[in-house]
């Protein structure tokens, strides 16, 4: 990776460390999700303009993530998450943004 991304990548996602002489970078949870959550923005984009995807559980698979987790995820970032009959999951960004209420 150039230099400039691997710079923005950790900045974005860890935090330096310094342990036994060392130094290094951890990730928290908090980082974690917000790893998750670029991710998940990331494959929605990917889709097109529309910023529609029709199923997530590639994605899900992928990631090692629960469904129910990337909704959760999906919808704090605005979007609009539906399940079918079936079970599978449909996520769609519209205008205006509808975000959850404040945990």
């Amino acid at each position: 990776l150039p230099q400039e991304v691997t710079e923005k990548f950790l900045g974005l996602f860890c935090v330096p460390t310094y342990e036994n002489g060392r130094a290094g970078f951890a990730i928290s949870k908090q980082l974690k999700d917000r790893r998750v959550v670029y991710t998940l923005i990331m494959y929605l984009m990917a889709h097109g303009k529309d910023m529609k995807v029709g199923s997530i559980e590639k994605i899900c698979d992928d990631l090692r993530l629960e469904t129910k987790d990337a909704m959760s995820f999906y919808r704090e970032a605005g979007c609009t998450c539906v399940k079918n009959k079936v079970g599978m999951v449909s996520v769609s960004l519209k205008v205006p943004l509808v975000f959850p209420p404040p945990k």
